[in-house]
Parts: C-alpha cells; sequence; structure tokens
C-alpha cells in the first residue's frame, strides 16, 4: 500500500511502475505500469495500464490538470501520465501479482503550492518528509524492493 501523510493534499500520487527481479543481482524488467487517472499509454516503450485496469484499487479522488508546466520537461506520454493523476489519502492497493519481488518506482507531481509528506510501502515508510517542491515539479521516486507473497502490494 502507498500512502501519503500530509494535512492538505495539492501533491497527487501519479503512477506506480513495477519491475519484477529474481534477486537484486538480476536486471530488473518492466511488469506493469499504472496511469491512475488516465488511458493506457505507451512510455519508454512499455504499455501502461490505464485508470479502468482490474490490476488495482484506488478509492481517492482523481484529478487530472493538463495545463500545469511540469519541470522538467519530459515527453508527451509521461506528461500526460503525470498529469492524470488522484489525491486525498493516496492509497492504492496492487493486485493480481506472483509472489516474487518487485521494484517499485512512484511518480509525483505537484500542481500548485508545496507540500510535506510521508511515502508508505506495504506498511513501512520509504521516504519521510518529502517535500514535494513548486508548482509543476515532478520527480520518479524508488526504487523500493518488495516480497510480494500473497498477490498484492
Amino acid at each position: 500500500m502507498v500512502s501519503t501523510v500530509a494535512t492538505r493534499f495539492a501533491l497527487v500520487l501519479a503512477t506506480l511502475s513495477l519491475s519484477s527481479t529474481a534477486s537484486s543481482d538480476d536486471a530488473a524488467s518492466f511488469f506493469r505500469g499504472l496511469n491512475l487517472n488516465g488511458p493506457a499509454v505507451l512510455i519508454d516503450g512499455n504499455l501502461w495500464e490505464g485508470k479502468d485496469s482490474e490490476n488495482y484499487e484506488c478509492k481517492d479522488k482523481a484529478f487530472e490538470q493538463q495545463g500545469v508546466a511540469l519541470v522538467p520537461a519530459t515527453d508527451p506520454q509521461r506528461a500526460q501520465m503525470i498529469r492524470s493523476s488522484r489525491w486525498n489519502g493516496n492509497r492504492v492497493l496492487l493486485k493480481n501479482l506472483p509472489n516474487e519481488t518487485f521494484t517499485v518506482f512512484l511518480y509525483v507531481w505537484e500542481d500548485n503550492r508545496g507540500e510535506t509528506f510521508d511515502i508508505s510501502l506495504d506498511g513501512k515508510t520509504v521516504v519521510a518528509q518529502f517535500s514535494s517542491g513548486a508548482a509543476g515539479h515532478w520527480q520518479r521516486l524508488g526504487p523500493w524492493y518488495v516480497d510480494v507473497t500473497k498477490g498484492t502490494i
């Protein structure tokens, strides 16, 4: 489960990217990307599932603001994914995963003014007191490693 904690959620969770790897010594390969509030999209040659995917649950508010200039600038597909986001709790359950070790990445972005919050993955804090930055700032966080034993994160 990924969660953010803040008194006000101007920052939004955009996407999770999972890569399967047998051990930390092996090269990771793309497993699944999720565009949590947008359509399926092709990013870095990998097809990401869209908001209608059966492979996650998220009851947070949907938010899309395609007009915000992103810093740093990025390609159109990634920009669309980043700006199609979820907020207000940012609790995501990833489902239908094989029981193996995954590398998890999280895209975050700020639409207006900075917030500070913690990020937890599978019940463990992976980033404490993350500062989201100024309007338009986005970042890919991770990698974090999770051993899946019950088909979910």
